[in-house]
């Protein structure tokens, strides 16, 4: 892509420690940095003052780290939008925002943690609100989290990290199974002992463990899967290769970004009937309950074809980074020439 000769300045600011992406939101926020450097003159932030290992030290991490950082970005993007810049920041201090809220955990201590730093959020913008552009990543996410200010521009833009779509042998299909999730409570992949009771197909768990004490539960209920723990991308993405199903067992989740991934490699996803997915998946492959979750495993594996491997493939056209780039740029052209 050419870049742009406009005099446009954007900046982002990461607000996550790491340098690998993790959850869908930080996938995204390298996505649209992928696409917007190409394409202009783009500056690149980090807040973070400690450097504390959020997954080794989760205390000090999430009272000294997180905090800080909170309070540093927001005085940066105040700072930044007075320049004239477009800032994407993850925060409402920036004009422009991707919305992909992160999940705050099913515990009490999580949510009341994140209502503490919602105050100190509010507090170190002093309740200013700048944005001029939003974007959410599903209809769904803009019905449950729209954000609601006069005179901003609003659109529904489905994320994507699918470069090319990958070349895949039908041959080598194989009737296996395959999630792909974070390794968290909030994902209920408990599900999958009564999912996968008394199917006798191989099954993989491919994830980033967030929480030890949950993994080792999860090989308890499922002796019979085989854990893959936080693999690189050759490992999953030889494993998709040989796969046929996909098996979602999130609920509400906002998009899923591992169910376009799995459609590129010719999987038939298996999602629950709720959130992003349900908006964007086909009926046939949604379910309500965990009985339906395995007779549709089993109907899909049973009837799984050449045909079903390329209608899957052509599905994941639609999520392509191409699709999501072009969008992205529409809109950010849109506001340049209107501002």
């Amino acid at each position: 892509m050419e870049k742009s000769n406009s005099n446009l300045k954007i900046a982002l600011i990461k607000w996550f420690p790491n340098e690998n992406p993790v959850a869908g939101g930080e996938v995204a926020f390298n996505s649209i940095l992928y696409i917007l450097k190409n394409k202009y003159d783009v500056s690149l932030f980090d807040c973070h003052k400690f450097k504390i290992d959020r997954f080794k030290h989760k205390n000090l991490y999430f009272l000294i780290s997180k905090p800080t950082e909170i309070i540093a970005r927001n005085r940066l993007s105040l700072k930044l939008v007075k320049l004239g810049y477009i800032v994407y920041s993850g925060s409402l201090a920036g004009n422009f925002e991707y919305v992909q809220p992160p999940v705050s955990g099913p515990s009490k201590f999580y949510k009341f943690y994140f209502q503490i730093l919602n105050v100190i959020d509010w507090l170190s913008r002093a309740g200013k609100n700048n944005l001029k552009i939003v974007i959410y990543n599903s209809n769904y996410t803009k019905e449950k989290y729209k954000i609601n200010k006069k005179d901003i521009k609003e659109y529904v833009v489905y994320p994507s990290t699918i470069e090319k779509i990958p070349d895949v042998d039908f041959s080598l299909k194989e009737n296996i199974i395959v999630t792909v999730s974070r390794i968290h409570p909030d994902k209920k992949l408990e599900k999958l002992a009564e999912i996968l009771e008394g199917l006798n197909y191989k099954h993989y768990l491919i994830g980033f463990e967030y929480n030890r004490n949950y993994t080792d539960k999860l090989k308890e209920l499922l002796p019979n899967s085989e854990f893959i723990i936080n693999a690189t991308e050759e490992q999953k993405n030889d494993i998709l290769k040989s796969a046929k199903i996909f098996l979602n067992t999130s609920e509400y989740d906002i998009f899923l970004l591992t169910i376009p991934e799995a459609l590129s490699y010719g999987l038939v996803p298996i999602a629950h009937n709720s959130g992003g997915p349900a908006e964007y998946l086909q009926k046939d492959f949604l379910y309500n309950n965990n009985k339906e979750a395995k007779e549709k495993v089993k109907i899909f594996m049973e009837n799984y074809n050449f045909d079903l491997f390329t209608k899957m493939r052509n599905e994941a056209k639609k999520f392509t980074l191409k699709e999501f780039e072009k969008n992205l740029i529409d809109i950010i052209e849109e506001f340049n020439k209107n501002k």
